[in-house]
């Protein structure tokens, strides 16, 4: 009964991997039910004007990649399955570079040409994000100013996608992709001020801190960490790095919930065997 309660790690974390290779080499089918929050994701991109602006908040790094990376694969194949133009701007380091990458990985797949389809408007402080969220409510080149090559956003013929791109009036959708609590800021600053829609891709564990935003309205649709990635490669029909770890996932889940079982069984039984008995008279 004390072994439930004693296994040593290192078998649990060799049990762990075993399970984890297995299901990731010899996948089975699992069938994926979107929740709510990714249908409204999907729906409010889908409904995104053509004419309009789609800016990613590439707030996330190299430590969260495992969850945020495949939710902005995701994310930029619907845009450019649907053919919206988008810019990339994060107050992480990383964070444009890492979604540089992943769009111009895709753009070949659907013609897009930088300058035309997308822009990156690169990495600024995060002490930069409130001024900055401010001045681009009226106006986005003045404020913004050059992307992330240097070429300013003024000269149109290098940058044709800011053609008529002047103020928060011009942005159909803001899509924030964060680790962290900067959803705050995106909210407060920038969506409010003309309602813009927004839709948050946090990881698992900020995702909690987000319902009361889609509650109110003001975030019109989440994906959760690596499940809403997985939700949504099914919703567009592009399966990827998340549909192919999904069976290793649950199983993963399913062996925490049979451990934790183990131990609060191993738990109950000693404790029943510690109850002195009563003597017969």
């Amino acid at each position: 009964m004390n072994r439930l309660q004693t296994i040593d790690r290192r078998i649990i974390y060799l049990v762990l991997v075993l399970v984890i290779v297995i299901f990731i080499l010899e996948p089975i089918q699992i069938p994926v039910i979107p929740s709510p929050q990714s249908v409204d994701f999907y729906n409010t991109v889908v409904n995104t004007p053509k004419n309009k602006l789609v800016i990613i908040g590439a707030d996330w790094s190299a430590s969260s990649k495992g969850e945020n990376d495949p939710q902005t694969v995701a994310v930029i194949n619907h845009l450019m399955m649907l053919h919206l133009k988008f810019a990339i701007l994060g107050f992480d380091p990383q964070g444009p570079t890492l979604v540089e990458q992943i769009a111009n990985r895709l753009a070949p797949r659907y013609h897009y040409v930088y300058g035309v389809d997308w822009i990156d408007w690169g990495f600024r402080p995060p002490a930069a994000m409130i001024p900055l969220f401010k001045a681009m409510v009226q106006n986005i080149p003045g404020a913004v100013q050059h992307d992330a090559q240097g070429t300013p956003l003024t000269d149109i013929k290098r940058l044709p996608i800011m053609r008529g791109i002047n103020s928060i009036q011009n942005v159909g959708l803001l899509i924030e992709i964060t680790p962290s609590n900067t959803t705050d800021a995106w909210i407060a600053f920038l969506q409010s001020v003309n309602n813009t829609p927004m839709l948050l891709c946090p990881t698992s564990v900020m995702a909690p801190e987000a319902y009361q935003y889609l509650d109110s309205g003001q975030l019109s649709g989440m994906l959760t960490g690596l499940r809403g990635a997985i939700e949504y490669e099914t919703l567009i029909h592009r399966p990827g790095y998340g549909l192919k770890v999904s069976p290793a996932l649950s199983a993963t889940h399913v062996l925490i919930i049979l451990l934790i079982i183990l131990g609060n069984a191993g738990y109950l039984l000693e404790k029943r065997s510690r109850r002195p008995t009563r003597s017969r008279e």
